[in-house]
């Protein structure tokens, strides 16, 4: 009689991990789909984009391909960023230009995610690496003094910079 309960107990044991760990993937799916969502939202608005650029680009090709070969030397002797923000040196960046580009980073994200609340370190960290070519182990550590200035939320895997309603 005891093996059937020993039996029942262990499968009982199985049953109990297998529902905890279908929740589990049920949420990673979840935040799965939110991305993907988010993704495609900020697909379609830089398509949208890109195609204005072309109706202007392509509007007289002989002066945008001088305009190119003018802009290309220009911009090897810029740095990383955009035209609002460069950082000319990734592997040392002042306080006062760390916070000026999570700033500027967050007020980016808000225009390219209207409806979003909140940016994740991880995609800061990726908007650090790609756009400004800034390589960091993590968000939090590169911005951890400029950081203190906004709410965060989340824990330690997933922790998120709630955007502020007017970010300076």
């Amino acid at each position: 009689m005891s093996k059937k309960r020993g039996d029942a107990a262990t499968q009982l044991k199985a049953i109990g991990g297998a529902l905890k760990r279908e929740r589990q993937l049920e949420n990673w799916l979840s935040e799965i789909r939110d991305q993907l969502d988010r993704l495609q939202r900020q697909h379609d608005h830089a398509e949208r984009e890109m195609t204005d650029l072309r109706a202007v680009l392509d509007a007289d090709p002989a002066l945008t391909a001088a305009a190119r070969e003018m802009m290309q030397s220009a911009v090897e002797l810029t740095g990383a960023g955009d035209e609002e923000l460069r950082v000319y040196n990734p592997n040392y960046v002042t306080a006062e230009a760390k916070k000026q580009l999570l700033a500027k980073i967050l007020r980016d994200y808000q225009v390219e995610n209207p409806g979003q609340d909140a940016m994740g370190f991880a995609e800061i960290r990726e908007v650090l690496k790609n756009r400004y070519k800034i390589e960091t182990a993590s968000a939090g550590l590169f911005f951890r003094n400029e950081i203190r200035d906004f709410e965060t939320r989340g824990g330690n895997k997933r922790k998120f910079v709630v955007l502020p309603k007017n970010v300076e």
